[in-house]
């Protein structure tokens, strides 16, 4: 588990998701789009590693 972890790396604003129902789309556009489906991302799904601080 402990090597998993360290091969994930963390999402930016502008790095485009390649999954999923906005699956083509920047992280920013997302978040302006539907900032509920980030934060459920964020909460079920182990991959998607992002700063939301990262948005301001």
């Amino acid at each position: 588990m402990e090597e998993r972890n360290k091969s994930i790396k963390p999402l930016h604003p502008e790095d485009v998701l390649t999954y999923g129902k906005y699956k083509g789309q920047s992280i920013r556009d997302i978040a302006n789009l539907d900032m509920n489906y980030l934060k459920w991302l964020a909460a079920n799904n182990d991959d998607f590693v992002f700063d939301f601080t990262e948005l301001s």
